[in-house]
């Protein structure tokens, strides 16, 4: 039985085998819910929705930014996740810009979040087509 609340597909049909609950719990918030979005917006049935969500909280995280002045450090752990499914888009030929995507949400500062909108904007360009 598929567990709709806890585990379903979407959760883990990525095919690195990496669950993006492995990214996202080392993330504040906001940084997070942009991952989730963008990382699930094909699996849900509500693309165009799930992308702008993503914008959002990336928006809402260079507002946080411009308040505190500060770029998060995370752990070692993330860093292994991260390499993970970074190894998976080198080893095959799939769309890298959710890689792309979640290396700027983790490692960047507003530079990097405005790089992930204009990814987020290029997926959005592609669902009007």
């Amino acid at each position: 039985m598929n567990d709709l609340v806890n585990n379903p597909k979407h959760y883990t049909q990525h095919p690195s085998g990496v669950e993006c609950i492995e990214i996202t719990e080392h993330l504040m918030c906001n940084r997070a819910n942009a991952i989730k979005y963008a990382w699930r917006a094909n699996d849900k049935g509500a693309t165009l929705q799930d992308f702008d969500k993503a914008k959002w909280y990336v928006n809402r995280e260079i507002s946080r930014l411009e308040r505190v002045n500060e770029v998060p450090h995370y752990a070692y752990e993330l860093d292994q996740v991260y390499n993970k499914i970074s190894q998976y888009y080198k080893d095959y030929e799939f769309d890298k810009r959710l890689c792309d995507f979640i290396r700027n949400m983790i490692h960047g500062g507003e530079d990097s979040l405005l790089f992930a909108i204009k990814i987020i904007d290029s997926w959005i360009k592609e669902l009007d087509k």
